[in-house]
Formats: C-alpha cells, structure tokens, sequence
C-alpha cells in the first residue's frame, strides 16, 4: 500500500490527489522544503482576496479558502440531497452521504450545472497564505541497525514486516530562508491623479486653475440646458443689456449731435470775428492812405 503524504499548513486542506507525495513500502524519502509566502491586495484595495469569513459562512479560526469551499459545497449537497459527501464535512456538522445515496441525488443533474454550482464564487483566495515546495529524493531498505532497532521495540517487527508495512520519512528545511511575494498597486490614487495633471499639462497645457474653469463653466451650461427659471432670467437680462447699450447708443449719439452743432456755432462765430477784424483792418488801412494822401496835397 505505502504512504501518500502532503505539506500544508494547519488551517488547508491536504490535496493529495493532485500534490501528495508517495512512498512505497519499505521506501525511505528525503523531502525538503521551501516555504513561500504571499501577501496579496485585498478587495477594497483593488485585489481579489478576502482577509474574514464573507457572509453567510461562519468558521473558526483564520479564514482560509479551502476550508471556506468545503463548507460551501457541503451546504449545497445538504440542501439538495439532506446529506454531505465526508470530504466537506470538516467540522463534522452535516450528516455524511453513502456513495449509493450521493449518486441517486445528482445521476440526473447536468455536469456544467453541478460544476457551476460548487464554484462557490464567494470563497476568494486568502491574503496571506502558505505554499511549500519540495524536492524529494528515494531509497530503499534499511541498514542493519535499524532492523534489529525495530527487533527490539517489538519481536513481531521482523525484517520482512518492516519492509512490508513501515516507510521512511525525513522531512527537513531546504535553508533557514524563505520566500516572500507582496503583491503591490502599480498606482494609488496620488500617483494617478499626478499622472493625469503631468500629462494634462504636457500635453493639453492644462492646470488645476483651468480644469476648475471648465468644471464652473460645463455646470453652469448644464444649469441652463436643465432649469427654465434660469434660462428666462439669462435671457430677461440679455434683453437689459440690450436696452442699456441701446440708450448708451443713443445718449452718445446726441451727445455727438450737440457737439457739431456746438462746434459749427463756434466757426460761425470765429469766421465773423476774423472777417470783422479783417473789415477793421482795411478800414484803417484805407483811413491811413487818406490820410497820407491829404498830407501829401497840404506840402503842394
């Protein structure tokens, strides 16, 4: 028969279909082991696994998504067939099916329903978790002195017995080391809004004062397309305005009016004062000519 055996920590669940290591009887197995971590990004911080039980499954202990899956699918065949195939029922709460009455209740229920059913959707995988590796290496038989070890302990413990029913296992750490995986955001919320503002700036020459502007003015447009109350009193005071620049218009335009007018008063005025002046001066200067002339006929 031998052994088959599987490395896990306390709170999983063995898989030794898929990963258990076998032993022959009388085999001897060197086995080291590499422990892993890996610290993973919950749900809220953009991951996908759970740190707590999620709701509607209850358990003791850490959290643990083997355990969180058996417990799932143990209460999926409880409901359907008021029993529990004994590899789900960790906690020994549901009553176990035989193979027979497992059988009649699913023979007639299609594959791809059962496979979906037993996903269990909700059990995500754990944050912190445990994996080891192993590197194994096999003999065969034992020295001497072990067999009359096994001799002394019991005399029934012959040689031929020990190599029929006892194996050998040796199971040791690889280094006093082990490995560490963190699975980390590629960007927070900081790093992202500063990718956006550089780029923003580069690219579009853009700044927080102006995204503020667009931000104001996409509202403010929205506003109008959605209120009736705003979009009368937007064009209630277009209209005001239309009439204060047309009273302005008018105002400056009379204003124009009485200044021309004004002005052409003004050269009325200063071409008949230079004309008088003008009308003066030829009057003197023909009383000056008379004058010299009457001198002239006084010397004769």
């Amino acid at each position: 028969m031998g052994l088959r055996f599987y490395l896990h920590i306390p709170r999983d669940l063995p898989h030794l279909v898929g990963d258990g290591i076998s032993v022959a009887p009388g085999g001897i197995i060197y086995s080291s082991i590499t422990p892993i971590q890996y610290t993973l990004l919950a749900k809220h911080k953009w991951g996908d696994c759970i740190e707590s039980w999620p709701k509607g499954i209850s358990l003791d202990g850490v959290y643990s998504s083997a355990r969180c899956q058996a417990f799932c699918r143990a209460t999926y065949f409880t409901n359907k067939c008021g029993c529990s195939p004994f590899v789900y029922d960790l906690n020994e709460k549901f009553t176990r099916c035989t193979p027979y009455k497992l059988y009649e209740c699913i023979k007639d229920e299609p594959i791809d329903s059962l496979e979906e059913a037993l996903k269990c959707d909700q059990c995500s995988i754990e944050c912190d978790r445990w994996t080891y590796s192993t590197s194994n290496s096999y003999d065969f038989g034992y020295s001497p002195g072990a067999y009359e070890w096994f001799n002394d302990r019991s005399p029934n413990w012959t040689e031929e017995y020990v190599k029929n029913n006892f194996v050998a296992l040796n199971i040791y750490y690889k280094e006093l080391t082990y490995s560490y995986f963190e699975q980390l955001q590629g960007s927070d919320l900081v790093v992202l809004f500063s990718n956006i503002g550089g780029n923003m700036g580069m690219f579009v020459g853009m700044s927080l004062l102006s995204c503020t502007e667009v931000i104001i003015f996409l509202s403010k447009i929205s506003w109008i397309l959605f209120s009736k109350k705003r979009r009368n009193y937007l064009k209630q005071k277009k209209d005001q305005e239309k009439e204060r620049e047309q009273k302005l218009e008018e105002a400056l335009k009379n204003i124009k009016l009485e200044a021309a007018k004004a002005a052409e008063e003004n050269e009325a005025k200063l071409e008949q004062t230079l004309k008088n002046i003008k009308d003066l001066a030829l009057a003197s200067k023909q009383a000056e000519e008379a004058r010299k002339e009457q001198e002239k006929s006084s010397w004769r």
